[in-house]
């Protein structure tokens, strides 16, 4: 059962990436993006803040990003918004080794066929004018094998994203939305 949701709409700042984009119609406009979060409450976490280490598991990601280096960028791009999203809660990231929490996520595609311009948006679980794919976040806490919170974002832009910048800051702001309902570590 989830606790809250709530929609909300971004502007980006400005946006700068390589030259080769930078001819698009887009690569200079400030996408705007609206919001929708849905997320279970959490009080307080079950551990106190230097024992609040976490691991990062993804479930899935969006099929059609086209080639697996591209995959790889957009996992890149997601994960370390997460870890720089539960860094400012007080967790800390552990890459290997035993964690108290694991992290896992997963990108739900729409049902809908994309253009290439909008694949970051696929790959990250939202499309242009669409609200059919989502960012789910499961935090489980790995000794009593149980979810402590869940969430999901969707967001969707009025252009397509075509710089790295726009890109990366969508996604910060789709995953800072999600993470704003947590608690801060005590």
């Amino acid at each position: 059962m989830f606790g809250c949701a709530s929609t909300s709409t971004l502007e980006s700042s400005g946006v700068s990436d390589s030259a080769d984009v930078a001819t698009s119609e887009y690569a200079n406009k400030q996408p705007t993006t609206q919001l929708t979060v849905a997320a279970q409450s959490l009080k307080s976490w079950p551990y106190d803040k230097a024992n609040l280490t976490y691991s990062i598991k993804k479930e899935a990601l969006g099929t059609s990003v086209g080639n697996e280096a591209n995959k790889e960028k957009w996992q890149a791009m997601t994960e370390q918004s997460i870890v720089n999203n539960l860094n400012q809660k007080g967790l800390t990231y552990i890459p290997e080794g035993k964690s108290k929490l694991t992290v896992k996520y997963s990108v739900t595609e729409p049902n809908k066929t994309q253009s290439n311009s909008d694949l970051v948006f696929k790959a990250n679980g939202s499309t242009v004018g669409s609200k059919n794919g989502s960012i789910d976040v499961s935090i489980v806490d790995n000794f009593t094998r149980s979810i402590i919170w869940s969430g999901s974002v969707t967001g969707e832009a009025d252009i397509p994203l075509v710089t790295d910048a726009q890109k990366k800051h969508v996604i910060n702001s789709l995953l800072e939305s999600l993470f704003h309902k947590l608690p801060v570590a005590q």
